[in-house]
């Protein structure tokens, strides 16, 4: 249609942008480009060099993902829409992550964190305000729905950086609160997110290829101080080929997770202990390369209420382009 035309043209202007993706099935399952769209639930949004994206992946049963996996990666994307957050006046991104009730994505600006603003989905600009983070990689940050918090991983300084909810809201005072983290044995971390049932923190260790858990302990006067008294457990990756790993959201219905390899190539999903259980191609994105992801609804009124979407940071640029996309 002409919607997605248009998203292809923009895609290779390479400005800093939202791009819409479809992700449809594996061609040896025989179905037709519009009934996949259909039948898909999952819609992923990535930033490259400037950009944003959503991808829709199928949902398929337990049996036709074996099947799948058994002959190849599941599907390929393409783009469908397009975003532009710098017309917002935002900083260029190196973070993300979705706050649900309000439904907004938080943006954390480049360089090294220097500023937070808040999207709606319906891309409306709600604010943004300048911090001083020092967080030179920006691909953990997560925010606890249970404990009202936006909470980012530093693994190269060995911190955990959070902002309280109101904070972020802009109701109250957004200083940044800091913790050391060596008590929990993380290597280093490239993607996080938060389980809204429980609260636990999770997070891609990609050194050592698992995804560490933390229960979050006894709460204390400081705003992370449950979370480093917390119990940790780690989770090996099974049968994920990326070489170099980044981004980390969960489903909160079925418990898996998506991470993608850092050049943009594949998504892939995993089940609780770990396990493959889906994997998707997105070359076609132009997605360069994958600096966090994040996931919360289309934003779409007229998509099912069911449907989640995933919002990749694309971190890479070409000589002469922006630095950083949101997609």
């Amino acid at each position: 249609g002409q919607i997605e035309t248009a998203a292809w043209r923009l895609s290779a202007s390479l400005q800093r942008r939202y791009l819409s993706l479809t992700v449809g099935q594996a061609e040896h399952s025989g179905e037709c480009v519009r009934s996949q769209r259909r039948q898909s639930r999952w819609r992923a949004i990535a930033a490259w060099a400037l950009a944003v994206s959503t991808i829709a992946v199928p949902q398929v049963t337990a049996s036709q993902t074996a099947a799948a996996m058994a002959d190849g990666p599941a599907g390929a994307a393409w783009v469908i829409r397009s975003i532009y957050p710098t017309e917002f006046g935002f900083a260029e991104p190196a973070g993300v992550a979705f706050i649900p009730g309000p439904d907004e994505l938080v943006t954390i600006g480049k360089p090294d964190g220097t500023e937070v603003g808040r999207l709606t989905l319906t891309e409306d600009a709600v604010g943004a305000f300048p911090t001083d983070l020092q967080v030179s990689d920006l691909s953990a940050v997560a925010f606890d729905a249970v404990r009202d918090r936006l909470v980012i991983i530093d693994s190269d300084d060995g911190e955990l950086v959070g902002f309280t909810g109101d904070g972020i809201r802009g109701s109250g005072e957004a200083p940044a609160s800091r913790a050391g983290l060596a008590a929990l044995g993380l290597g280093q971390v490239r993607g996080s997110a938060f389980d809204p049932s429980t609260g636990a923190l999770l997070a891609l260790d990609a050194t050592g290829r698992r995804i560490v858990r933390i229960e979050p302990g006894v709460a204390g006067s400081g705003l992370l101080d449950d979370l480093v008294a917390g119990d940790v457990s780690f989770v090996p990756l099974q049968g994920v080929p990326g070489a170099d790993l980044r981004g980390l959201a969960l489903d909160d219905i079925t418990g898996n997770l998506f991470l993608a390899d850092s050049a943009g190539n594949n998504l892939y999903e995993v089940d609780a202990s770990g396990r493959l259980v889906s994997q998707h191609d997105l070359s076609a994105s132009g997605i360069r390369f994958v600096a966090g992801v994040t996931l919360g609804p289309s934003g779409d009124p007229t998509d099912d209420p069911e449907a989640r979407s995933l919002y990749f940071v694309d971190a890479g640029a070409a000589s002469g382009e922006p630095s950083s996309t949101l997609l």
